[in-house]
């Protein structure tokens, strides 16, 4: 069982080191082909454009397909759209990188909302530790992917990188066939299979308050975090004109970092609020986040901007492994949806973030919408933790439930 667990987290933590290979490698190809903000904000919308896609097509099959294999054909997918970006001549790679971030929009939700609704099936009882694992694993990849990516962006061209990220969800996807781990509780398999969309869309109407205010407020978040999407290219520009890479994959390092230190440190820490309350250390975590963009975008000096992006990974990979158990207390039956609906919530907003940054924003007015739209989901964290402290008898445990 330990092994079969070690052979899933290899999986995902080489998948999402290629995603950080995506992030860093077709928003800097982007940006010098351009140098739009525009251009910019429409690359990171087609990539959460495909993200939601993925999430509504979690939504409707996700509690019936094989999860496994859903899985395994969201990187074998992934796969065949880089390695045909790679063949394609330069002039021609422009065009093709949108088709090719949508399809990677598409399989990153796929494999990680069907992930996350597996969880619960294959952790039992150690399901917060294994929650931590992924986060903090995640946390790893990103470092390692992007400080990579942003080195060897300069070094070895954007085709080798495009090649080498097709590599990798090879990789992925062979230690994912590897694995023999059910990914369903058989003991309600048969109930889920086929059964119509409109019966699951039923039981998501009994769903507690406080479920619905964590993903709104993830919606919230998710818009406020357009800003920094288009604006951490703009900011390492700023820093290194000629190979903003370098500048900006560092920032998201650093966040990788924080990732780590929440999910590895202070995860174990609050383990008992965490099992208890997600849903407080939800709203905490990604106050916390959001505050630490701000000071990114706010700041002069690196050691600052560093300490920046140890807050916001810290918010966010606390605030990660909260949202996922708070929806994974959910029955097997409906969790594959849920993931869904939250996942086209979320990147509802990103859309509509990235697109709206990207139309008003100038390397000069960045922060100013930074601390504008990311102050968003912050108010909102704190109008919920005021209701949850002042107003415990509207949120009695059965909501919660």
């Amino acid at each position: 069982m330990r092994r079969e667990l070690f052979y899933l987290l290899s999986a995902k933590t080489f998948s999402d080191f290629g995603y950080a290979f995506d992030f860093i490698c077709f928003g800097t190809f982007i940006w010098l082909q351009t140098h739009s903000p525009f251009a910019t904000a429409c690359l990171s919308a087609t990539l959460y454009g495909g993200r939601f896609l993925g999430a509504k097509i979690v939504h409707q099959y996700g509690d019936m397909w094989n999860r496994r294999c859903a899985m395994l054909f969201s990187d074998l997918l992934r796969m065949a759209m880089l390695l045909l970006l790679f063949s394609l001549p330069f002039n021609q790679k422009l065009t093709w990188i949108y088709p090719t971030v949508f399809i990677i929009g598409i399989g990153r939700t796929v494999f990680e909302s069907t992930l996350t609704a597996s969880l619960p099936v294959i952790s039992g009882n150690r399901l917060q530790l294994i929650n931590s694992l992924s986060v903090g694993l995640r946390g790893a990849a990103l470092i390692l992917g992007m400080l990579f990516a942003s080195v060897a962006t300069k070094q070895l061209g954007f085709n080798t990188l495009f090649f080498l990220d097709a590599l990798t969800y090879a990789i992925s996807a062979a230690v994912l066939w590897r694995t023999t781990l059910h990914f369903r509780d058989e003991n309600v398999s048969e109930k889920t299979e086929g059964a119509p969309s409109r019966v699951r869309l039923r039981l998501l109407h009994h769903f507690g308050f406080l479920l619905w205010a964590v993903v709104i407020v993830r919606g919230i978040d998710a818009f406020g975090s357009g800003t920094h999407h288009v604006g951490l290219p703009m900011l390492g520009a700023q820093f290194n004109e000629s190979d903003p890479a370098s500048a900006f994959g560092k920032i998201w390092a650093m966040w990788g970092v924080g990732m780590m230190i929440g999910s590895f440190f202070f995860r174990p820490l609050i383990a008992k609020a965490v099992e208890r309350i997600p849903q407080k250390v939800f709203f905490c975590a990604t106050a916390l986040m959001s505050l630490g963009f701000i000071i990114i975008f706010w700041s002069k000096t690196w050691p600052m901007i560093f300490a920046g992006a140890l807050c916001a990974g810290c918010g966010d990979g606390m605030g990660e492994i909260a949202f996922r158990q708070t929806l994974q207390r959910e029955k097997d039956l409906i969790r594959g949806s849920l993931f869904g609906l939250s996942e086209m919530v979320m990147n509802t907003g990103f859309i509509v973030g990235m697109l709206f940054t990207g139309w008003v924003a100038i390397p000069t007015t960045i922060a100013h919408w930074v601390l504008a739209l990311h102050g968003l989901p912050i108010v909102a964290s704190v109008l919920i933790l005021s209701l949850f402290s002042t107003k415990r008898s509207i949120l009695k445990p059965e909501c919660m439930e």
